[in-house]
């Protein structure tokens, strides 16, 4: 059995109803939104999540809409 993790929100996270509104929009549980969030920060390279990191500072941006954005731009 995988180890149990409790975590405390803090007041920078979004409020739990959002967290709902969202994994339901998306068609999943905030359970697997959160484990979907944790692998994908988990699998992010250091230096991309370094460079990515960098970026959102530099423009000033949240690094969530500093990476949509870079994603927008190349399917366009």
């Amino acid at each position: 059995m995988p180890d149990l993790i409790n975590i405390r929100l803090t007041k920078d996270c979004p409020e739990v109803y959002l967290m709902d509104e969202t994994a339901k929009a998306l068609g999943i549980s905030r359970n697997e939104m959160i484990i979907r969030v944790i692998t994908l920060m988990v699998n992010f390279d250091k230096t991309f999540y370094k460079k990515f990191e960098k970026y959102s500072e530099t423009v000033k941006v949240p690094m969530h809409f500093a990476i949509q954005n870079m994603i927008i731009k190349r399917w366009v």
